[in-house]
Order: C-alpha cells, then sequence, then structure tokens
C-alpha cells in the first residue's frame, strides 16, 4: 500500500516493477577491506516518498576548498505489495541544500534506472572529510 501524494511529500512510483532494497547502515566505514556487506534480506520496493525534515539543522562542511551545505530529507520506501500502510524502511539522507523532495527523487529515479538496485548504506567520510551519514546508491 502506498500512501497517497501530497505537496510537501511527493512519491515516486519507480517505472519498473520494483527494486530491491539493500541496507548496509552499519558499514564498516572508510577504506575498510569491504565497503558493502548486507546484513539484512534484499526488500521489494516499488515506490519512494520524500520530505525535507525541517526540525533537523542543515550541515555545513568544507569540502576541499569549498563550503558544502547539506539538508536532511526523510525518504521512505514503500512496496505495493505489503497491505499495512508503512513504509517497510524510513532513513535520513543528507542531500544539497538547494535541492527540493521533488528534486531529490528526480536524481534518486534516475540513479536507481542506472543501478537496478537501491543499497542505503552508512557513510564516514565525505571526500575524505569525516562527517557520519547515510547514502543511497551513489546520491550524497
Amino acid at each position: 500500500m502506498h500512501p497517497r501524494q501530497i505537496r510537501n511529500c511527493p512519491l515516486c512510483a519507480l517505472q519498473q516493477p520494483g527494486y530491491h532494497l539493500f541496507c548496509n547502515i552499519g558499514s564498516p566505514g572508510f577504506l575498510r577491506a569491504s565497503l558493502f556487506n548486507i546484513d539484512c534480506d534484499a526488500m521489494w520496493i516499488d515506490a519512494v516518498s520524500c520530505s525535507v525534515m525541517k526540525d533537523v539543522p542543515a550541515i555545513t562542511i568544507m569540502v576541499g576548498t569549498k563550503q558544502a551545505t547539506f539538508s536532511c530529507f526523510m525518504v521512505k520506501f514503500w512496496s505495493g505489495r505489503d497491505q499495512y500502510p508503512n513504509p517497510v524502511l524510513s532513513v535520513e539522507i543528507h542531500a544539497p541544500y538547494s535541492w527540493s523532495p521533488q528534486d531529490f527523487l528526480d536524481v534518486f529515479d534516475h540513479d536507481v534506472q542506472y543501478h537496478n538496485t537501491i543499497s542505503v548504506i552508512r557513510s564516514y567520510y565525505l571526500r575524505g572529510v569525516p562527517c557520519s551519514f547515510n547514502t543511497i546508491n551513489t546520491i550524497h
């Protein structure tokens, strides 16, 4: 069951019948032998919703010689096969401050079509700068 789309929380129905979602929130971190260990079974996902978490302050870090500011988004993964009105997984993701929830979903949809799978990984560094955050595929 998917939620209905509302203005503040857009919903992206994935183009294929769905994708497998792998999560590795407890990944080993920066420059370890294995950067992707599947520690949960794959879940079937066919829709994603996104909203900005207004109560979480934006983070600003130095990336090289430039400052980068990131907003916190709540990304929820849905399965139409599920009879319950709850997301399969919800995760906080940081993305560029200038992005709207729809921008995030547009980038997500393009990225997932390229990779044909969804991976949620806990990261600890951004271009060598210590910064603990979650990533989805190559979206940072």
